[in-house]
């Protein structure tokens, strides 16, 4: 018996290193093999701190650079499914494959994030190819306001059609747009051409997937998009950022507080003009030494007494609040001979003062990050309200 194991093992070592795994990484998943695999939908937030064994498809793979120290990390997120669930997972190691590929996943580490279950894969873990094959997500004809959507899963929804923009990539055509109703609004990719368009009420369902950090309705073939008879004001979802925090972010959203502080990073920047990254000395730290391109931006803190966020303004916006042109900023800059005085600048003109901001909020280990739309100043300005309202959402 002992000779058929060791054999059993050697073939299984054998398609393993076949497959691109390392030698190390392999052996510790044939002495794991006969580990019970879990379930997602028997892991919750109180099971944190537990590592599991699962076997599940890759549902989504995003990308991210974190910075830890003085080096980037790359990070990978995402959704995990089986038969019986989905959970959000986030992995420290790289990938090597695809979404829509099943996975074998040994001592993935069990943690709570805003009240929620998440995987987190780290150096530990083992990362194999399943051959097994999951169904998609169960089918539910349940109806939700937009507000309401706030896992993956199969939804129905009713709303307006804001934007339809037809695409073509990789020879396959679909279209990217967005949908909303009095709660809010959510952005879709339809597969399928229903022949709806901007202006537009329907109804229409799909799977919620995770898509660049948001909750984003996929329409393929098996959805179903009709003309729908109610009448819909479609609306921006309105949040203090405590509300906005508890939800992990959000599409389109809109809050409003006070600008505490402009970060170092804020003012003329460089920007590589390939990925459109940040550099120093005219070296990106993707594609080496490149010939920068100028560019302008705020990295803030924005306050509203309920919690903080911190937001990334674009060059246009920049220009709008603060009535120069990036021309103008860098002539100011060569003639002080000091860049930093852009940066200074924004807080004597910016600093302290109260927005409405509209944006896309994702949420990390951080903390709460806005991608600015629209900012303008708040319509009330009594520095005896404002105290008011930050002292409230103290309490």
């Amino acid at each position: 018996m002992k000779e058929a194991d060791d054999s059993s093992d050697s073939n299984e070592l054998e398609k393993y290193l076949s497959m691109g795994i390392p030698l190390e990484e392999a052996k510790r998943a044939i002495s794991s093999k006969s580990e019970e695999m879990t379930r997602l939908s028997n892991i919750g937030p109180e099971r944190a701190g537990e590592v599991v064994n699962l076997e599940c498809k890759i549902l989504t793979i995003n990308e991210r650079e974190v910075n830890l120290g003085d080096e980037p990390k790359k990070a990978y997120y995402g959704f995990l499914v089986d038969d019986t669930g989905s959970l959000p997972y986030t992995s420290w190691r790289d990938i090597p494959y695809e979404k829509g590929n099943s996975v074998v996943i040994k001592k993935g580490l069990v943690r709570e994030w805003k009240g929620k279950a998440e995987i987190v894969i780290n150096r530990q873990s083992v990362l194999l190819k399943s051959d097994r094959e999951f169904g998609s997500l169960q089918k539910k004809k349940e109806r939700k306001k937009i507000a309401d959507v706030r896992d993956i899963g199969w939804v129905t929804v009713t709303g307006k059609i804001l934007s339809a923009e037809r695409r073509e990539k990789n020879d396959k055509k679909f279209i990217r747009g967005v949908i909303g109703d009095e709660t809010g609004r959510m952005p879709f990719t339809s597969w399928v051409d229903f022949g709806f368009k901007e202006g537009d009420t329907v109804e229409m369902s799909g799977m919620v997937r995770s898509w660049l950090g948001l909750l984003s309705l996929s329409i393929g073939e098996e959805s179903e998009v009709k003309e729908s008879q109610e009448g819909v004001e479609a609306k921006r979802l309105k949040l203090s950022i405590g509300e906005l925090e508890d939800r992990g972010g959000g599409f389109e959203v809109e809050v409003n507080g006070e600008l505490l502080e402009i970060q170092k990073g804020s003012g003329l920047i460089v920007r590589c003009p390939i990925c459109r990254r940040a550099v120093k000395g005219n070296n990106c730290t993707i594609h080496g030494e490149v010939d920068g391109v100028w560019d302008l931006r705020i990295k803030g803190v924005l306050d509203d007494g309920t919690g903080n966020l911190s937001m990334i303004i674009g060059r246009g916006l920049c220009e709008e609040l603060l009535g120069k042109t990036l021309e103008e900023f860098k002539d100011d800059a060569k003639n002080a001979m000091d860049p930093a005085i852009v940066s200074r600048e924004m807080e004597e003109k910016l600093l302290l003062r109260r927005y409405e901001v509209i944006g896309d909020t994702r949420s990390d280990e951080f903390g709460l990050r806005m991608m600015v739309k629209i900012i303008k100043p708040a319509e009330d300005k009594d520095p005896k309200k404002i105290a008011g309202g930050l002292l409230e959402g103290i309490r």
